[in-house]
């Protein structure tokens, strides 16, 4: 596929700043009840702009087809920090599922 080739990490950071704006605005015009999703979702989006910042550090190219950070020792600080930002949203979207389903078990 040649649009790879031509793919920049550039396009999808401002892909991430665009939705981390919209986000930001709903804010002001979502519920209140809302804005735990909302807080999630730019927290991710934030992550996920780190993630390509410690992606460039790595050497990665998009231009050579690689899109992910390679294992071995010298990346492991990649991995952990990916690792510390992720697991606490994912323990919060869980929490958030399963308290949603326990609110419909009467």
């Amino acid at each position: 596929m040649s649009w790879r080739k031509n793919w920049k990490t550039t396009y999808g950071v401002a892909h991430d700043y665009f939705h981390l704006a919209i986000v930001v605005v709903s804010l002001f015009l979502m519920p209140v009840s809302s804005w735990v999703w909302l807080g999630l979702t730019a927290v991710s989006l934030i992550c996920e702009i780190h993630f390509v910042r410690c992606f460039k550090a790595t050497g990665g190219k998009p231009e050579d087809g690689i899109y992910f950070v390679p294992d071995g020792e010298e990346y492991r600080w990649v991995q952990r920090r990916t690792a510390y930002l992720l697991s606490p949203q994912l323990l919060v979207l869980v929490g958030l599922i399963i308290f949603q389903c326990l609110s419909y078990v009467e």
